[in-house]
Order: structure tokens, then C-alpha cells, then sequence
């Protein structure tokens, strides 16, 4: 191997970005860009089942960051440094959206503004960033360069064989001090490019060690989360069926009351009717509702009715005359009850209408047959006393033709 094939090729820009990197909306939440990361760094590791160092770029996956886009417009970036400073805040990641926690405004480079390496390296330095999008002259995403990508872009493994080949070059040094000086200086390099490698993989591998425990826990804490939101769930839908079983079941006695029941608003317009009252009014429940119950009310009974609802306060009860459509009014007992909401506002009016003309007709005719049974009894009160009068008369003037003729006698 001559040593001039083991000199360093040093990458440009164009082989060091990204240009498939994660996106994500917004509008998406946390949890979504973790799941997101965490796919990918799982599709990664699938692909190897062991640690290679052969850093093939077009083969490398960022799954440390996510960029958050919207219209083609890079907006914000989050790292797994960001899911680690959420995770320690104790925010809910199921509900906190991405435009809430990204990192803005984002260092970018232009595609044109510069070529080189190092440059890019002292601006990962002196932000004390970890990833830099690339945008080009129009401001339109073309990708991604990650700190590790880059470091791995120099190809650590013709790093090792510039050493090797320089070894070679002076291994038949004219002098042998400049032997000895020029052994030292490659040792010296070998020394510190071993070093720099070592270092480089252990803070690399350390990082992603802690990063994906990190991830892991996060992840767990998410499914422990949605677990307890499904048993929640769950919960809310059993107790949703309880209550509209017995939404059901107060809503048939409701309907199929013996009495006409009515729920109106404050000011006395319907807003809930039985069939028991639609009956009573003559018209189809359908039609009753948001109608003034006032129109069913007697002519002769409106001001009247107007005036007690106005200043009805709890429970009252009293009779009034109904007149129900195309039918003749009726006597009516009514009880209204008032209805309060949670803050102990009022907002309506529960109705009982219940038609008493049949017991009113009962009742005054059980009044006229009490009449008539007082006239009667009066009446024959009368004749047994003109009754007893002759007949005291009669007896009193027996007596007295018994004297008279014992009299004659003697």
C-alpha cells in the first residue's frame, strides 16, 4: 500500500447532511415525536445486531432530534436533551403540543454560504449545538448534520492508516536522529489519534446509553399513562351507561305519568312535555315544545296566571281554567315546583296539570244529593211533626170524651 492511498480524503458538506430527516407538525403532541424517535433509533438497531464502526453516512438515521415543520417552513427543533428537561418538569406529554416546547429560533447553515468542515465544527462548538438544519437560497429544508455524523464523516479507520503509512515512509531514515524525532512524532500521533477515538466512543457511547434509558423510561411512563387512561375510559363509559339506564328509566316515568307533567324555562315557555299532558292540551308533543304554556291558559285565567308565575317563589298550587286547542277549557289543579342549576341559579319551572272537571262534577253532584237528602229529611222532619200534632190532638180529645162519658155514667 503506497502512502500516498492512505492520506485522508476529507468529506464536504454534501456527504456529511442528512436529507431524510424526522419531521414532525406543531400541532402533534410530545408523545408523538418520542414514538416517532424511538421507531427509528428500534428500525436502526434492527438492521445489526452488534456495534460496527464501519460509518457508512448513507446508512446513518438521526434519531436524537426531530425538526418541526409546517408549509415547508422549519419552525423549531427538539432533541432528547429536550425530552429529558420535560420529563424532569413532570409535564404531561399526551397533551403538551410541540409549538410549546420546540426550541426556536433555530441556528441554520446555507447550502451555499460555506464548504467547509471546520467551520462547521467551530459553529457546533461556539452555539454548543448538537444538530444544524441546512436550508437553501429559498429557506426550504434540505436536510440535517449531526455533531456524531460529522465526527464519523472523517473516517477514523484511514485516520489509523495515515499513521501506519507515515511508519512506513521513514522507516529507512540518512539520519538516524531525524529517525528517532520523526518515530516520536508518529507514536506521539498514534498516541493521541488512539486517544481521541477512545475518548470520542466512550462520551458517544455513554451518551446514547443514557439517552435511550432516558427514552425508555419516558416511553414506559407513556404507556403507564395510557394504560390508566384506558381504565379511566373504561370507568367513564360503565358510569355513562348507569346513568343513561336511569336517564332511561326516569324518562319512561316521566312519560307514562298518570298527570300531565310540563318543564318550561323561567318564563314559562315548554321545553319538555309528557303524553299524559299532550293529551290534556290536544296537541302532539312535537308541536307543544317552545310554545308559552300561557296559550292553553283560559282568556278569563291569562292575568291571573301571569301574576302568580311572576311571583312565585317555591312550591305553590292552585286552580285555573285550561283551554286546550279546538276543545272546551277545563278546570285545571296545577302545581309548579321551581328548578335551580348547581350554582343555585334558577332556570325553570317543573308543571303538574291534572284535570279535575271529573271530580268537580262529582263533587257538586254529591253536593246537590246532599241538598236533596236535607230537603227530604227536612221535609219529612215536617210531616212527622204536623203528624205528631193530630195525633196528640186526637189522644187529647179521646181523653177528655172518656171523662165526659164516665161522668154521664155516675
Amino acid at each position: 500500500m503506497q502512502f500516498n492511498e492512505r492520506l485522508i480524503d476529507l468529506p464536504t458538506l454534501y456527504h456529511v447532511i442528512n436529507r431524510t430527516p424526522i419531521t414532525i407538525n406543531p400541532d402533534n403532541y410530545v408523545v408523538e415525536a418520542i414514538v416517532l424517535m424511538n421507531q427509528e433509533r428500534c428500525h436502526k438497531y434492527a438492521q445489526s445486531s452488534y456495534i460496527s464502526w464501519d460509518f457508512r453516512l448513507q446508512e446513518r438515521s438521526l434519531t436524537d432530534c426531530v425538526l418541526v415543520m409546517e408549509a415547508g417552513k422549519l419552525l423549531g427543533i427538539f432533541t432528547q436533551q429536550d425530552v429529558v428537561r420535560l420529563i424532569a418538569s413532570a409535564i404531561d406529554l399526551s397533551k403538551t403540543t410541540m409549538a410549546e416546547v420546540m426550541r426556536q429560533p433555530v441556528v441554520t447553515l446555507r447550502e451555499s454560504d460555506a464548504q467547509d468542515i471546520f467551520m462547521v465544527l467551530s459553529l457546533f462548538r461556539h452555539r454548543q449545538i448538537h444538530h444544524l438544519p441546512v436550508l437553501d437560497d429559498d429557506g426550504q429544508l434540505v436536510g440535517i448534520i449531526g455533531e456524531a455524523d460529522l465526527l464519523q464523516a472523517f473516517d477514523l479507520v484511514k485516520m489509523a492508516g495515515v499513521v501506519e503509512g507515515l511508519q512506513q515512509c521513514f522507516q529507512k531514515p540518512t539520519d538516524e536522529f531525524t529517525q528517532a524525532n520523526e518515530q516520536v512524532e508518529i507514536d506521539q500521533m498514534r498516541y493521541q489519534t488512539q486517544n481521541y477515538l477512545k475518548l470520542w466512543v466512550e462520551a458517544q457511547s455513554r451518551e446514547i446509553i443514557q439517552v435511550n434509558q432516558q427514552l425508555q423510561q419516558a416511553l414506559e411512563e407513556f404507556r403507564t399513562t395510557q394504560e390508566e387512561l384506558r381504565q379511566q375510559n373504561e370507568e367513564l363509559l360503565t358510569a355513562r351507561e348507569i346513568i343513561e339506564l336511569e336517564r332511561r328509566r326516569y324518562q319512561d316515568l316521566f312519560e307514562f305519568a298518570p298527570d300531565g307533567y310540563l318543564v318550561t324555562n323561567t318564563a314559562g315557555v315548554i321545553q319538555e312535555v309528557n303524553q299524559t299532558a299532550a293529551t290534556l292540551l290536544a296537541m302532539p308533543q312535537e308541536y307543544l315544545l317552545n310554545k308559552p304554556l300561557v296559550l292553553f291558559v283560559a282568556q278569563e285565567d291569562r292575568q291571573i296566571f301571569s301574576t302568580r308565575l311572576k311571583n312565585c317563589q317555591q312550591v305553590q298550587e292552585w286552580e285555573i281554567n285550561l283551554k286546550p286547542q279546538k276543545k272546551k277549557p277545563f278546570l285545571a289543579r296545577i302545581k309548579v315546583t321551581a328548578i335551580y342549576d348547581s350554582q343555585n341559579e334558577q332556570i325553570g319551572w317543573r308543571w303538574l296539570l291534572c284535570n279535575i272537571t271529573e271530580r268537580q262534577q262529582a263533587k257538586e253532584a254529591l253536593r246537590q244529593a246532599h241538598n236533596q237528602l236535607e230537603a227530604r229529611v227536612a221535609e219529612r222532619t215536617a210531616e212527622l211533626v204536623l203528624s205528631n200534632a193530630l195525633l196528640q190532638k186526637e189522644i187529647g180529645q179521646r181523653q177528655q170524651g172518656e171523662r165526659i162519658l164516665f161522668t154521664n155514667k155516675n
